[in-house]
């Protein structure tokens, strides 16, 4: 209303200006920025469109550079942003006042203003000493020229893989997806990534196409096994434990380590997997992180294999044999190797484990403590945050609710930065019993 002169301000206040009383109010921040824009010099356009390519913060000579306009041109268009409130100065750089009014710009360019400009900054990025992967990839796809958008989709989606940021790391990899060749060699380990991630965000029904996808390309049994964990953790998910089983134990089976069934045999394998369990606990330098990184990769999908059917047996049948000795060939799997997120997660899982059968003893607090300590070491926010939740539950148990209460309230932001809803959703809900339970 201010803009359109309809609302002004005098001594005594606000005051609608005469006439005014059938002005349309705009509905919301984007039909303000609208309003706006049509008020500018088509040069100030041109130089608010450049802007709004570059971000939401963005560096004025590289708006006036993308505009293609001169310094004193450049200048007069972000005079009149600024008076138009659609963007604050902030020394040689500039942001727009808000997400929705850099968003009005961007829709108001048709598909070729947008993809010139897109170009113009993709090669301006080129030519610096080292642009950020991530944005020189959307830049790219952006300009039409996908193709080209693909090593750097692929760097990108490393760096937001080591910065835990799940969402980002979906957006890139359908980048990158979208950009490979249908040959490239890359492309299945891209597809099932995709998927994988898509399940860990919650993203659920999108999560499915892609991994049905990734099964029917998986050439070995060891790549058809990949495929069904990642199928088993989806049905896990979705709140169907039996399917998961399925999935979990016929992957095993591709790796040849089938599940036994058999009493007997069951037994023996609980047996054994007992005692070497007692023989990592006895002695550690012997059987605890003794082995090269260079065996982790198979091992480590039948120990995510073993995990998936410890925890949907258990709530398929309850606490069983077949649940107790997927877990503990999980465990000792995974103790074999150097810290990594499935020891954290391992201990962890243990560590609640023997917190039901014993209550909180020392080894419980010792396992717990363990998974913390590697969460710590690794720094990666989601596994912080599920070694807090590991903490939380067991204090929670043992009736510490000021203990309980710090460890869920720390998880929970941890989660949500690796975007896992899943397990955030569920410490949310613990920590709202927690609160329950204080009153």
């Amino acid at each position: 209303l201010v803009e359109s002169g309809a609302l002004t301000h005098t001594d005594a206040g606000w005051r609608l200006a005469e006439g005014s009383g059938g002005a349309p109010v705009p509905k919301g921040v984007h039909a303000l920025a609208e309003q706006a824009m049509a008020r500018l010099l088509p040069e100030a356009v041109v130089w608010l469109s450049a802007a709004a390519v570059l971000g939401q913060r963005f560096d004025l000579q590289a708006a006036a550079e993308v505009a293609g306009l001169s310094a004193a041109a450049a200048q007069d268009a972000a005079d009149a942003a600024v008076r138009s409130h659609l963007v604050w100065r902030e020394g040689a750089r500039a942001a727009f006042v808000h997400a929705a009014v850099r968003r009005a710009v961007l829709d108001a360019l048709t598909p070729a203003q947008s993809a010139r400009l897109n170009d113009k900054v993709a090669n301006r990025l080129l030519a610096s000493p080292s642009p950020a992967p991530d944005r020189l990839a959307r830049h790219l796809a952006a300009a039409g020229r996908i193709e080209e958008s693909a090593p750097f989709a692929l760097s990108g989606a490393d760096l937001a893989r080591g910065r835990g940021a799940g969402p980002e790391l979906v957006e890139l990899l359908e980048l990158a997806e979208r950009a490979l060749a249908p040959d490239d060699p890359q492309r299945p380990d891209v597809v099932a990534e995709l998927g994988a991630t898509l399940v860990s965000v919650g993203r659920y029904d999108e999560a499915e196409g892609w991994l049905r996808q990734s099964a029917e390309q998986a050439a070995t049994p060891r790549e058809r096994a990949a495929a069904q964990a990642l199928q088993a953790e989806l049905a896990f998910r979705r709140g169907d434990p039996a399917a998961s089983l399925r999935f979990a134990e016929s992957g095993l089976a591709l790796l040849g380590r089938p599940v036994p069934h058999g009493r007997l045999s069951r037994a023996r394998a609980l047996l054994g997997a007992t005692a070497r369990q007692v023989a990592h606990l006895a002695s550690p330098s012997l059987f605890v992180g003794v082995r090269g990184p260079e065996h982790a990769s198979p091992e480590g999908l039948a120990a995510e294999l073993y995990r998936l059917v410890s925890q949907s047996a258990y709530l398929v049948e309850g606490a069983s044999t077949t649940s107790l000795l997927a877990h503990l060939r999980k465990l000792n799997l995974t103790e074999r190797y150097p810290a990594s997120e499935a020891l954290a997660q391992a201990w962890g899982e243990h560590a609640m484990l023997l917190h039901e059968l014993t209550g909180p003893t020392p080894l419980t607090r010792r396992y717990a403590a363990r998974a913390e300590a590697v969460a710590e070491s690794l720094r990666k926010p989601g596994l912080q945050g599920r070694a807090r939740w590991f903490q939380g539950l067991i204090a929670l148990e043992a009736g510490e609710l000021d203990a309980a209460g710090d460890a869920l309230t720390e998880a929970v932001p941890l989660l949500k930065r690796l975007g896992n809803q899943w397990e955030a959703d569920r410490a949310l809900r613990f920590e709202a019993a927690l609160a329950e339970l204080a009153e």
